[in-house]
């Protein structure tokens, strides 16, 4: 769960439990939970109750800056314009920033050109990212495959996360049993495993 959006979720619905609040995320309780308490940590003042009438509620007068972004606006202005374009976000990335603009006096932004690729290096076109995002989000493995001396490998990963650096993308992950590495997605083909892997 986006810690953003399970603000705009408590700042739009009373009193939900943990349970309805986790299933309209489409998250655990647990996660639930836990992002509740990053909420809580970041000062946005969240009170849990149990028990009949219980339920999760914000204290006092609390709004959301980010009120009305979808989770694929909230991503992709957090990843930010260079990779919201790999991701496939242009168009979420461009209605976030008209929402956001509508809701502030500041037009700075609009004065700043971010660009975050080298002007002289070959674009890369890495067209697994659909994939390892998918298996992100569903916590999917993934199998990808090596070409050594002839010979074909397949690998199954844990998905850790992504990185972009200067226009390239690196997935990180692990091999079950084996520590953490790094892979250029550009340079593998990568197709999800059929199972979760936590």
């Amino acid at each position: 769960m986006d810690v953003g959006a399970g603000a705009c979720e408590v700042a739009g619905d009373g009193t939900p439990g943990a349970a309805d609040l986790a299933r309209r995320l489409e998250v655990t309780e647990r996660t639930a939970y836990r992002d509740l308490t990053d909420l809580s940590l970041m000062g946005v003042p969240v009170l849990t109750q149990s028990g009949p009438g219980g339920g999760i509620r914000l204290i006092g007068d609390w709004t959301s800056p980010v009120t009305g972004l979808t989770r694929d606006e909230v991503d992709s202005v957090l990843v930010g314009a260079p990779a919201a374009g790999d991701l496939g976000l242009s168009a979420e990335l461009a209605s976030a920033r008209e929402k956001i603009l509508a809701e502030t006096a500041s037009a700075f932004s609009r004065h700043i050109l971010v660009d975050g690729l080298d002007w002289f290096m070959a674009r890369e076109d890495p067209r697994a990212l659909s994939t390892i995002v998918t298996a992100l989000r569903t916590a999917r493995g993934l199998r990808i495959v090596y070409e050594r001396k002839g010979e074909t490998r397949p690998r199954t990963l844990i998905p850790l996360g992504l990185v972009i650096m200067a226009g390239r993308w690196y997935l990180a992950a692990q091999p079950p049993g084996c520590r953490p590495r790094t892979y250029r997605v550009a340079r593998r083909p990568v197709t999800a495993d059929s199972g979760p892997h936590r």
